[in-house]
């Protein structure tokens, strides 16, 4: 299984007092903007057919949305609203979602920090400690041989969004 997390794009930040909750935050027209061109560029990276699942929270269900519409123009893709990849979640519990999912199956997962770190760090170390950081719109690509679980993924890139958007140029 070929596993991509995807940190979502900027959002808006959540002010003192504001009675907005953090689940309700939404990406910045900043943030929109990158994405399409950060999507331009990831779809010379990971072509078509992939399943896309990303955080509940409305800034990742916007992201994911800017990348099926970007990336994959004509291709077979899926959309899912997952709990397991809602901020604050284990790795653990996105993992045990993974591994109901075809083995052969190419997966983004559009997330949050530190959780895409800590599942990045869990997959390819077995540990839950971090060991890198996805930036805003960043996304990194982890390769299970099998049924994904934890040290059994090898990182294979780690990209910045000014990366990807080099390749879309």
């Amino acid at each position: 299984m070929n596993i991509i997390l995807f940190r979502h794009g900027i959002s808006e930040d959540l002010e003192v007092g504001s009675s907005k909750s953090d689940s309700e935050r939404q990406l910045t027209k900043k943030g929109r903007k990158q994405m399409k061109q950060v999507a331009k560029g990831l779809r010379r990276i990971v072509g078509s057919g992939c399943l896309v699942a990303c955080s509940p929270y409305v800034r990742a269900v916007q992201t994911a949305e800017i990348l099926l519409k970007e990336l994959w123009k004509g291709g077979e893709s899926e959309f899912l609203v997952v709990e397991k990849m809602k901020s604050g979640v284990e790795p653990e519990s996105a993992t045990e979602w993974l591994a109901q999912q075809d083995p052969e199956a190419k997966v983004i997962l559009v997330g949050h920090e530190p959780d895409c770190s800590r599942l990045m760090a869990y997959l390819t170390a077995g540990a839950g400690a971090a060991y890198g950081r996805l930036s805003k719109a960043g996304a990194c690509l982890i390769h299970c041989p099998s049924t994904p679980s934890a040290g059994r993924g090898e990182l294979i890139w780690l990209v910045t969004p000014a990366m990807i958007k080099r390749l879309g140029a």
